[in-house]
């Protein structure tokens, strides 16, 4: 593809171009607005523009967002258009797991820790219902200290949206030195698709090369299906054997075969790794010499090559220069790796004497994954966050019943509520995730785009139509100004020939009436509405979301109105029953638990209040960073103010802290 540095994009400034591939390229670049160097990887149209891409690309991206954790590369922004998928991440000055294996196989030592930290960092996208799919080298990126992070989900998949028959139609997706044989098949893939790819790169990372290497990418394809990895030959005999069954079975033909999950190979591969330790502790200290053991000494209390050759006397190349044969010996790559490896031999005796000198009173502890606090505290649900939604599953079936009526009444559907009822959060987690779930006969292969009106809803509405769109000569906004069927003839030029709808969300609907000052555009913009979705052969499909003290504003235009008022369903209080839900179930998703009879305190203090909802997500949240470990008490619930009080006792500490 044609290198785009130098470049400008949506303020981004393209530097140099850092890998490319058979999916696009990826740049190192300068955002200027933070200050801050991203890479900004590119999909090429091809593939983003692919109707398959295009349907789970914006959802997949929020739930890619949304994902927390330590060995996981973040996310920071993303976008689509007809030009392609972007996606802006972190930036590593360590490069790759491919860059590093090319100067040398990994010790069964280094393959073990990095298995650890991309393997908890899988495990955690796993439990999020995400797959990889594209897991290899160049995917896994290095810190300056050498530890690794997983990244590039720019073609991960949301197992719990994915329909059966999807596979059949979309293109490959993933590397084929890397894929497994049910993606090379373009059957439905599972976590264990990422556990097959994970097996290839533990091959590589411990060999130096590929198991195929030298084969070409149909060639790939072929063995992955129908040839076993060959056999490792290069370890120690003692644990060679073991690593071997570990790689074989990770990369088993049948899925089933392979291991249950990431955890299981992982710790599969460290039992392997530890096996005759005993005696190691013994064996490493005779071989680092006196000097290399001050030097680890030294290391483990923080100091820096040039604090190090000062307090020794000599230079900072020598110094250089022991450090590089300590992390030979011990199998590591950095100072950080060193240290951990250090206390894992017992090198470093808390308040004792040490073989590194000077190391006792640093001991270095493996830092736990915190769990995610569940609760929104005064945003919106999205779509990524539906795990997290409870309380209206039975108002989200009603809708999903509505818009399955025959007729074409079922192609709007407008949701009243007072302000912080949760109509928004009612749409967002509850009504698309099921949509995507195939709740409706082929709605999983719906396009679904959601947008605010604000002051100019026909730009909005573009904007909106332009993220699903594969045809940058569309002329969307064109169409759209032309009359009221100009939204019938859009969804025609942007839709596949495939049956599938567009469902347009918009919420926040009373900004048609509240921020829009001509007449002429208001009402425009309401014709191509109606006509949308009142055309027998229209594949539109409108939802909107509206403050009950605005109903009556939409009334005033008859043909509107009257659809308004047959196809309205209205947003009421929660009982205590659904409170009870909403309040309990994402803490117990995460394995955090209410003192006995503070949920029921919860609930009667909130109960049937108006526009309760945001401050008890607040409240909850606050409630849930204030823990005792496992435990949500009511001290912290006293402390915090409670639900009425939480959010006006943080207002008071921001207030108090102001000039």
């Amino acid at each position: 593809m044609e290198n785009l540095s130098g470049r400008m994009i949506k303020g981004y400034q393209l530097m140099e171009r850092i890998g490319a591939g058979a999916f696009g390229a990826v740049y190192r670049s300068y955002q200027s607005t933070v200050g801050r160097e991203v890479a900004l990887k590119i999909i090429l149209p091809g593939f983003a523009n692919h109707p398959s891409f295009i349907r789970r690309f914006e959802m997949e991206a929020q739930l890619i967002a949304r994902l927390e954790h330590i060995h996981m590369v973040t996310l920071y922004d993303y976008w689509r258009d007809p030009s392609g998928a972007y996606l802006a991440m972190r930036w590593l000055r360590g490069g790759s797991l491919k860059e590093a294996i090319q100067e040398r196989p990994f010790s069964v030592r280094e393959a073990a820790r990095l298995m650890d930290q991309v393997g908890s960092a899988l495990a955690a996208a796993h439990r999020n219902d995400i797959v990889h799919r594209d897991l290899k080298p160049s995917n896994i990126l290095l810190d300056e200290e050498g530890n690794a992070y997983l990244a590039d989900f720019g073609i991960a998949l949301d197992t719990g949206m994915q329909a059966g028959s999807a596979a059949e139609t979309e293109p490959i997706l993933g590397s084929p030195a890397y894929l497994s044989p049910e993606q090379a098949r373009r059957e439905l893939v599972t976590p264990r698709s990422d556990i097959y790819s994970l097996g290839v790169t533990l091959y590589e990372m411990l060999t130096g090369k590929h198991p195929f290497a030298g084969a070409s990418a149909l060639e790939c394809l072929y063995k992955h299906i129908n040839e076993a990895l060959p056999p490792i030959e290069t370890l120690d005999p003692e644990i060679q054997e073991g690593v071997n069954e570990i790689v074989q079975k990770a990369t088993a033909k049948n899925p089933r075969q392979r291991y249950q999950d990431i955890f299981e190979m992982v710790a599969a591969f460290q039992e392997a790794v530890h096996l005759g330790e005993d005696g190691q502790n013994k064996e490493l200290v005779e071989s680092l010499t006196p000097r290399e053991q001050q030097i680890l000494g030294l290391i483990v209390q923080g100091r820096t090559n040039k604090q190090i050759a000062q307090g020794l006397f000599v230079e900072a190349s020598t110094v250089k220069w022991y450090i590089t044969q300590i992390y030979r010996k011990m199998g590591v790559r950095s100072r950080v790796q060193a240290m951990v490896r250090a206390r894992e031999l017992d090198l470093i005796q808390p308040g004792g004497d040490s073989p590194a000198a000077g190391a006792g009173a640093h001991t270095i502890e493996p830092g736990a994954q915190m769990p995610p606090n569940p609760y929104k505290g005064l945003r919106a649900f999205e779509a990524a966050d539906s795990r997290d939604f409870y309380g209206r599953e039975a108002l989200t079936k009603r809708l999903v019943n509505r818009l399955g009526e025959e007729d074409y009444r079922g192609r709007f559907l407008a949701i009243v509520g007072p302000s912080g009822s949760g109509k928004s959060s009612l749409v967002k987690a509850g009504l698309i995730p099921a949509l995507h779930r195939s709740a409706l006969p082929g709605s999983e292969d719906w396009f679904i785009v959601a947008m605010t009106p604000g002051s100019r809803p026909l730009e909005a509405l573009e904007v909106a139509l332009t993220r699903v769109s594969a045809d940058m000569a569309s002329n969307i906004h064109g169409q759209l100004e032309s009359g009221e069927r100009g939204l019938l003839r859009v969804a025609g030029l942007i839709l596949p020939n495939d049956g599938s709808d567009l469902l347009i969300v918009i919420d926040q609907f009373e900004d048609l009436f509240s921020l829009v000052e001509e007449e002429a555009a208001r009402r425009h913009f309401l014709d191509l509405l109606y006509a949308a979705v009142t055309d027998s052969r229209s594949r539109v499909r409108v939802v909107i979301t509206l403050r009950a003290d605005f109903y009556d504003r939409p009334l005033h235009y008859a043909d509107f109105g009257e659809l308004l008022r047959r196809r309205m369903e209205t947003v009421l209080p929660l009982s205590a029953e659904e409170l009870e839900r909403a309040i309990r179930r994402p803490a117990e998703s995460v394995g955090i638990r209410f003192e006995p009879g503070l949920v029921a305190t919860i609930i009667d203090e909130i109960n049937y209040q108006p526009g309760a909802l945001p401050l008890l997500q607040y409240a909850l949240t606050e409630l849930f960073e204030n823990r005792q470990d496992d435990l949500l008490s009511y001290r912290a619930y006293r402390d915090i103010g409670g639900a009425a009080g939480a959010l006006a006792r943080r207002a008071e500490e921001i207030y108090q802290d102001l000039s």
